[in-house]
């Protein structure tokens, strides 16, 4: 795909510093990428003044709405690239990432690759094989932070570090939430699945993602009940509008036994035993619980997460 134009996508939100650090890793790129679009809010000043005073190349787009998935959708808008990469702000990419992505992407029937995001600043965790699985019980087995190994298949990618096919990207618009809006990769990657696409995890092609912090009820050290209810909502919502066979399975494994991310009972009693966050746990079990019954609901009505395709580069963006 020596030949392809290559769009990099960076969602922000008051995180100017961090904003800097991923879009001077996008300038140390082997292959730079043809456009590179930052999307604001509208209020947020600080980012902005960032983008015009240091990074003159980069093209930025305001949105007024809240949430990442009206950011990613002006973003992929605007974007004249037949390829879409899309970064985390507060994800910084190795020098080689775009390259290794489009030599993936050489193969017709790839839709999207992604690699490892390095999730501590000492790069010293466990690494393990199993990633980017999504089990016939409903399990999701991320590990994206972990994983190791040659490129392999998989079911799902990380939002901080994924590019897509133009014609293989659709991104939902109707989650929870008006921050992280968690889990909409699960919906964007299963319905490629769904129409046909491999998805190829590169654990070689890694960015660097120290977490930042986010404005919104999804703190990510201590996320409110309500932020704990939509996510497990979105959860199941996504993944059984994607997977609808797996309805009895998901609700089975969810409530009964469940994760660290989407509690069921049984991980709440394995907190007790470990002593592990426990007052964590239960206070995210019943919002939990809630959620994943909430999502399995609107598919049983019928209402599946709605997809919206980007197969065409809009008339704004194609006069740039």
């Amino acid at each position: 795909m020596s030949e392809s134009r290559v769009s990099v996508i960076v969602p922000s939100y008051r995180r100017p510093a961090r904003l800097a650090e991923c879009l001077d890793g996008i300038a140390r790129s082997e292959r730079q990428p043809e456009e590179v679009i930052v999307v604001l809010r509208a209020h947020d000043r600080e980012s902005a003044t960032v983008v015009s005073e240091r990074y003159g190349y980069a093209d930025v787009v305001y949105v007024d709405a809240p949430g990442v998935l009206a950011a990613m959708r002006a973003g992929v808008e605007r974007a004249t690239g037949d390829i879409l990469v899309f970064l985390d702000d507060d994800a910084v990419p190795d020098p080689s990432w775009i390259t290794r992505g489009l030599a993936h992407l050489n193969c017709r029937d790839v839709g999207g690759i992604g690699g490892r995001d390095i999730v501590t600043e000492t790069d010293d965790r466990p690494r393990v094989a199993d990633a980017g699985r999504l089990t016939t019980w409903g399990k999701m087995i991320g590990n994206h932070h972990l994983v190791t190994g040659p490129a392999r298949q998989v079911d799902v990618l990380k939002a901080a570090n994924m590019a897509f096919r133009r014609e293989a990207l659709a991104l939902p618009i109707q989650l929870l939430g008006d921050g992280a809006q968690v889990h909409f990769e699960l919906a964007t990657c299963l319905w490629a699945r769904n129409h046909g696409w491999r998805l190829v995890l590169d654990p070689d092609a890694e960015v660097l993602h120290l977490p930042g912090e986010r404005f919104d009820a999804d703190a990510r050290a201590k996320p409110s009940i309500w932020a704990a209810h939509r996510a497990a909502c979105n959860f199941t919502w996504c993944v059984l509008s994607m997977r609808p066979r797996l309805i009895m399975r998901r609700l089975l494994y969810g409530i009964l036994v469940g994760d660290k991310a989407v509690p069921g009972l049984g991980r709440a009693v394995l907190a007790i035993a470990r002593r592990e966050q426990i007052g964590w746990i239960w206070a995210r079990l019943l919002p939990s619980i809630t959620g994943q019954l909430r999502g399995a609901a609107l598919v049983l009505a019928g209402r599946r997460v709605e997809m919206v395709q980007f197969n065409e580069v809009v008339a704004s963006g194609a006069q740039r």
